[in-house]
């Protein structure tokens, strides 16, 4: 209910047309840029360690997950109830519905690799 709250107060008060499209965009290169920064690092130090492909995967995943919930409580905190709110939670909000679909995507190829990993594996037992 809170994210709902947050996207919808910023649309009803048409927070995001002071937003030009060039600055949109910027800001979007730069939430990816930040999401595959952490999501390689994640990767990386799991596989340092000596995690296992599940691990891995759920060190990822769980690196990369930024909850747009604990921002707007934290800015509620922080700001009060500025009228601009929604305008500082953007990348917030950019960066959490960015999230749950570039995971998406990458949940189904793990999966697949996995499935053909554990395939392979039966397999050489026989």
């Amino acid at each position: 209910m809170i994210i709902y709250k947050s996207f919808a107060e910023s649309f009803a008060e048409n927070l995001f047309t002071s937003v030009s499209i060039i600055d949109l965009i910027l800001l979007f290169a730069g939430v990816l840029a930040v999401f595959s920064i952490i999501f390689i690092i994640t990767g990386l130090i799991a596989k340092l360690f000596g995690f296992n492909m599940e691990d891995r995967i759920t060190a990822q995943f769980c690196g990369t997950k930024k909850s747009l919930v604990h921002g707007t409580v934290f800015s509620k905190i922080l700001f009060g109830n500025m009228a601009s709110l929604g305008l500082i939670l953007l990348p917030l909000m950019l960066f959490h519905a960015s999230q749950i679909m570039i995971i998406s995507a990458i949940a189904s190829r793990f999966a697949r690799k996995v499935d053909a990993e554990k395939a392979s594996e039966l397999a050489n037992e026989a």
